[in-house]
């Protein structure tokens, strides 16, 4: 590992209610991820960090666009990763109940069932945004734009007048700094995500569980 020969820094403010933000040095290092190498990589040492929990790093995969590395941007790990790649993708499987997977360059087929669906991404902010995703549950339904970010896949923010909607049917739910809770016997209706027309995905209300927070 080597200090960047430019000097160079970063300094990132996080999207969260705490505003958690990191900042510090940039030095050239080997990353490996897996079975990827990338050589001779900028990365960002934090010695400024005020976050609400431990943690041991962030890797960013957002666009260029959000890259804070001064006086020079350095590229992203995906631009520097394309070389040794396949192809120039990354896929993320995310579960409640079991570990979760990052793969760079390919498509595991055994990850998923039926057909990829594809959707036109808006990266104009530098973030993975859909424009037209619709949301329905009851006679309740919204379409939005969304920012998809494995940073807060605990979190899914909608219009307010759909969250009203998904949540009055609960007895005893309420929002709570933020969140919503419900006692903890209450049945919670499924929600229909759709990214391209006429193709929607079931997602099970049990899975917005996030755990009990009293007696």
């Amino acid at each position: 590992m080597r200090v960047n020969n430019q000097s160079a820094s970063f300094n990132i403010t996080y999207q969260t209610q705490s505003n958690a933000s990191t900042s510090g040095p940039v030095v050239a290092t080997q990353v490996q991820l897996g079975g990827l190498i990338v050589p001779d990589y900028g990365v960002g040492v934090a010695t400024q960090l005020a976050f609400g929990y431990p943690l041991d790093g962030f890797m960013g995969l957002a666009f260029q666009g959000l890259n804070t590395v001064q006086p020079r941007q350095q590229p992203t790990i995906m631009q520097a990763a394309q070389q040794y790649l396949q192809q120039p993708i990354f896929t993320v499987g995310l579960r409640p109940d079991s570990q979760g997977t990052l793969n760079f360059g390919f498509v595991d087929d055994s990850l998923y069932q039926g057909n990829l669906i594809s959707a036109p991404v808006n990266a104009s902010q530098g973030f993975w945004v859909v424009d037209a995703i619709t949301l329905s549950a009851g006679s309740a339904s919204v379409t939005q734009s969304m920012l998809f970010d494995t940073g807060a896949s605990d979190t899914m923010t909608a219009d307010p007048t759909f969250v009203n909607a998904f949540w009055a049917p609960v007895s005893g739910a309420q929002l709570y700094e933020g969140s919503w809770i419900y006692p903890c016997d209450s049945y919670i209706q499924n929600m229909l995500v759709s990214v391209a027309p006429n193709q929607s995905h079931e997602i099970l209300g049990s899975t917005f569980n996030a755990g009990q927070i009293g007696e």
